[in-house]
């Protein structure tokens, strides 16, 4: 993975900055307006909202003699008689009892507060300004990046009321924008109620790269920005953060992240060059290290550090005395190192055992990016991919060990291989990559990149989001598929891995993926044979009592390629099918079903033994092959593969792919043409 700058990135949301300095000499003026509201009522006031200002903030002024050209100015209600100063908002509340109003205050030197007045509030004809219930306020930051402290203000009145008004009333300040007005929520508590997050640590891990920066980076420019960003990105299905470590390396976003990411119940990884040099240092001491990590150490959100991408030999090598005092220091912690693809370093299984000798992590994660080419008549696929998840899967298997993918959800320009990695044109083009991934069981993903990387040598390289912070068609496919996967996610992770199948369809040419794996799960005691025209990889689990497969679509997406797989089990099965967001069970009759995938689709299947106990609601007692929901593609034809074959690469040997699956000596027929069948007897 290459290293990359932060892109000068817009703003992750509209923004509405709005100075209200209230001025004693100003000007004061009568016009008002009520607002009506159900339940949950949120003012944002960005009508008249500028490019570049915040959309949470009121884009008015107030008592100002340029009032007139800035934002809405019904918005505001003032004094009657001319040397007004107070101003104030008035809403008509509608079954609600409370009110919160968040404000931004600006930070002096030294990170100092000023002397502000703060709002108070009255309900029209019952009490008179009165101090809010709660008041919470949040630090800025003196130096760069600055940053205002936000106030948050709750107003709680005894019961919901009805047809009152309701004022804030705005005090003036000593200076110009010592005080910006935010939003204001209104609601009823007892109908509006804040959910308690907690954070499951045994979720399937999904993660982004390049996730939302620093306050103050790229028009980031409050809490409240890098607040709706993370909750962005955890609505795209991401419950495993890992940090910006390219604007990140301070104690304000290493503490902010853990907070957010609590508040969004996902767990984050930080990130502090300064500890990772103190663990290698000479001068190590323990109690100093406690120190800096201390403020976030013990929050729940906290899994650990982001330690170092793609490590050399030499560089592992140095990593082992501050994998050693890490463990020492925070143990069950996360000492995350991110290693090579087996293209880019030499002796690859060398490089994973010392991986694992050196950091001595129970977790290996590695980058891999299959999918290459610019323009479609340019397209085609690494050929070592396969190889690198099966080095990888029995590596961590042969540790203990857990295994995690970053695969690629952007196009960019790879100078350490010369490749530019294909642009994402469907979700085809990432199902491809997750399923491969799962077949061999992985326990995570992380999708490379969550925002997009500034443009390179060959132009645009799209995210998640584009360089002006806008959600891309990518945001849309990530989220749908890792909905997806999150539908069987929590079923696939009680099985463990024990193999995989790879298998040639009859109309494709030698797969040189396929190829390039010398050692293959050649036999499964649950599958006497399986016949598919288009290539398909089947990893098996086993969770100590039920078998089961990750059927996956192993065709390039480009060629939009949809098998069906018939296989003949050694006995008939319930069988419960995960695939596309649902859930199947078909009782079968007879000992063969047929599975249909979509183009880069794949399904999580569950092998019981059959009893006379109904299926659920959504499931079949039937023995014939149905079509189900997979990837969204159940209504098309299966394509029959280019005559170049079912991948982007093929072996220049032609040939009969026929692999026994059984446990004695089976057959697999999967001939070039039906009267070529090979036998292959298994040691």
């Amino acid at each position: 993975m290459q290293k990359i700058k932060l892109f000068p990135l817009a703003a992750l949301a509209v923004a509405v900055l709005l100075s209200v300095a209230l001025l004693p000499t100003a000007r004061s003026f009568a016009k008002g307006a009520e607002l009506m509201s159900v339940e949950k009522y949120v003012d944002k006031i960005d009508s008249a909202a500028n490019a570049g200002q915040r959309s949470d903030t009121f884009n008015i002024s107030l008592l100002s003699d340029n009032v007139g050209a800035v934002g809405d100015t019904s918005r505001a209600v003032f004094g009657a008689n001319p040397g007004a100063t107070e101003s104030y908002l008035d809403y008509s509340l509608k079954e609600q009892d409370t009110a919160v109003v968040y404000l931004y205050e600006k930070i002096l030197t030294g990170n100092k507060r000023p002397q502000s007045k703060l709002p108070k509030f009255s309900v029209i004809g019952t009490n008179w300004e009165t101090e809010p219930t709660q008041t919470e306020v949040e630090i800025g930051r003196s130096e760069e990046p600055v940053r205002y402290t936000r106030i948050k203000l709750t107003y709680k009145l005894d019961s919901p009321l009805s047809d009152k008004t309701l004022r804030i009333h705005i005090y003036p300040q000593s200076e110009p924008e010592l005080l910006q007005l935010g939003r204001v929520e209104l609601y009823n508590s007892a109908s509006v109620q804040t959910q308690t997050v907690k954070i499951n640590d045994s979720k399937f891990s999904v993660s982004g790269w390049i996730t939302p920066p620093e306050v103050g980076e790229s028009g980031m420019s409050d809490s409240v920005d890098f607040e709706n960003a993370m909750t962005e990105l955890a609505a795209s299905g991401i419950n495993f953060n890992l940090p910006n470590v390219w604007s990140g390396d301070n104690m304000y976003y290493r503490k902010r992240l853990t907070d957010v990411c609590a508040k969004l119940g996902i767990k984050t990884l930080v990130y502090d060059e300064s500890l990772i040099s103190y663990l290698k240092s000479a001068n190590y001491n323990e109690s100093s290290a406690r120190a800096m990590v201390a403020p976030y150490a013990n929050d729940e959100s906290f899994a650990g550090h982001f330690i170092m991408d793609e490590p050399n030999y030499n560089e592992l090598d140095s990593l082992k005395v501050a994998a050693e005092r890490y463990s020492a220091l925070l143990p069950n912690k996360i000492f995350y190192v991110n290693l090579f693809p087996n293209y880019a370093i030499s002796e690859y299984e060398e490089y994973l055992n010392k991986y694992f000798d050196t950091i001595g992590e129970n977790r290996i994660s590695y980058d891999y990016y299959v999918l290459e080419g610019r323009v479609p008549s340019e397209y085609k696929m690494k050929t070592t991919h396969l190889l690198n998840l099966q080095t990888a899967a029995v590596s961590a298997k042969e540790h203990n060990a857990e295994l995690y993918a970053i695969i690629a959800s952007t196009g960019h320009y790879n100078p350490s291989d010369k490749a530019y990695l294909r642009n994402i044109s469907s979700k085809a083009d990432l199902g491809f990559q997750a399923y491969s991934a799962l077949a061999y069981g992985v326990k995570g993903l992380t999708w490379f990149t969550y925002l997009s990387m500034a443009n390179g040598e060959f132009g645009a390289q799209p995210g998640m989001f584009d360089l002006s912070g806008n959600k891309t068609k990518v945001y849309d496919y990530v989220q749908e598929l890792n909905s997806d996967i999150s539908f069987f996610a929590d079923i696939y992770l009680d099985y463990g891995w024990t193999g995989t199948m790879l298998i040639e369809g009859s109309a494709c040419e030698k797969n040189a993926n396929f190829e390039s794996v010398k050692e293959p799960l050649r036999e499964h005691k649950a599958i006497k044979s399986v016949q598919t025209k288009h290539d398909v990889i089947a990893g098996t689990f086993f969770n100590g009592k039920n078998d089961a497969l990750l059927l996956a679509n192993y065709n390039d997406p480009s060629l939009n390629v949809m098998p069906e797989i018939t296989v003949n089990f050694d006995k008939p099965y319930l069988l419960k099918i995960y695939a596309n967001g649902t859930k199947k069970e078909v009782r079968m009759k007879s000992n063969s079903h047929t599975f249909y995938l979509g183009n880069g689709g794949g399904a999580f299947i569950e092998l019981f033994e059959l009893t006379n106990e109904p299926t659920d609601e959504n499931g079949s007692n039937s023995g014939e092959s149905e079509k189900p929901s997979v990837n969204g593609n159940e209504t098309q034809t299966p394509a029959e593969p280019k005559k170049s074959g079912c991948s982007a690469n093929v072996s220049s040997q032609r040939g009969v792919a026929a692999i026994a699956l059984g446990a004695v000596t089976l057959s697999l027929i999967i001939g070039v043409t039906p009267k070529k069948i090979i036998r292959r007897k298994l040691k």
